[in-house]
């Protein structure tokens, strides 16, 4: 049908035809397997034809601030 063009981001590609399909993902060409889906993060841009693939916006994934390697350590009845 038409060839698409997406922001960057986070985006599930979903491939409903029974071929492989191809896209550009930041200006390098790849392949989706047939009925499947693909979960990706754009940098610069998606290119797709919509003819059979489809695309959905994901939220990015949030970042846990697991450790604080530059605090300084607070022991229980220690003085600063």
């Amino acid at each position: 049908m038409a060839t698409r063009r997406e922001r960057p981001g986070t985006w599930i590609l979903k491939n409903s035809g029974g071929s492989t399909e191809n896209f550009t993902l930041d200006n390098d060409q790849f392949e989706i397997e047939a009925s499947s889906n693909l979960r990706l993060d754009a940098k610069i841009n998606l290119i797709y034809d919509d003819t059979n693939l489809s695309v959905f916006r994901t939220p990015p994934e949030p970042q846990a601030l697991v450790n604080n390697i530059g605090a300084p350590a607070i022991k229980s009845g220690s003085s600063l």
